[in-house]
């Protein structure tokens, strides 16, 4: 049984009224929050969409916001998959059968495969990019190269480091497509895959990603009644 007790100290009633007024505000700044999230996706989105782009950021005296496509891989027919590879030793090598009846990919393997099936790869001049973004250093450019990896975050800040700034999109996009065409060409060779075999063989689930970060020590002042 539970007692209800009708009379509450002044300091428990102010206390209740402080909680459920702080829980209505949470609960409307997180609707205008999720509403703002909405509107910075749409937007990069569509530019994603126009420029042919797979990450878009934007960046604000406060922080950051990122969208970019995340693609997860997962085998339906592992037999499909190696005929259609026409390299049973490779994939034998990188893929895993569980008991499951699961498949565990190697991490590179995986990437390389994602690539192929999305035709996401193609040839850049990454040292001619590089100099196109005004770094004339020959040594600087091949110390870049090897810091390049292909995620767009961490590239920009490589980029950032050595005194690159502004939006990269396309840049990084071209750099990105040039090292997936390395790792494909590292495992496979495309001119002789069937990837629409291969397509029939796997399942890519791709959602967007969107990623808020705050300005470190640089955050706005938080001032009751504003979203």
């Amino acid at each position: 049984m539970f007692e209800v007790i009708e009379t509450q100290p002044k300091e428990v009633a102010a206390l209740i009224s402080r909680a459920v007024t702080l829980d209505r505000e949470i609960r409307q700044r997180k609707k205008s929050l999720e509403a703002i999230k909405a509107k910075l996706q749409t937007a990069a989105l569509a530019e994603m969409e126009n420029k042919n782009l797979r990450y878009v950021r934007y960046d604000s005296l406060y922080g950051s916001a990122e969208t970019t496509y995340k693609t997860k891989l997962e085998i339906d027919n592992y037999a499909r998959l190696a005929a259609a590879l026409d390299a049973s030793v490779l994939v034998e090598d990188k893929i895993v059968r569980r008991l499951s009846v699961k498949y565990d990919v190697d991490a590179r393997f995986k990437e390389a495969l994602i690539a192929l099936v999305r035709g996401d790869y193609a040839e850049h001049d990454i040292d001619g990019i590089l100099l196109g973004m005004g770094l004339e250093d020959a040594k600087m450019r091949k110390v870049v190269r090897k810091k390049l990896k292909g995620d767009y975050a961490k590239d920009l800040e490589v980029l950032a480091a050595v005194g690159i700034h502004g939006a990269r999109e396309e840049e990084l996009d071209a750099i990105r497509a040039e090292l997936n065409r390395q790792l494909v060409e590292r495992f496979f060779e495309p001119d002789l895959i069937d990837r629409d075999e291969i397509r029939n063989a796997v399942f890519l689930d791709e959602t967007l990603s969107f990623t808020l970060t705050p300005q470190k020590g640089d955050e706005p002042d938080d001032k009751d009644g504003e979203d």
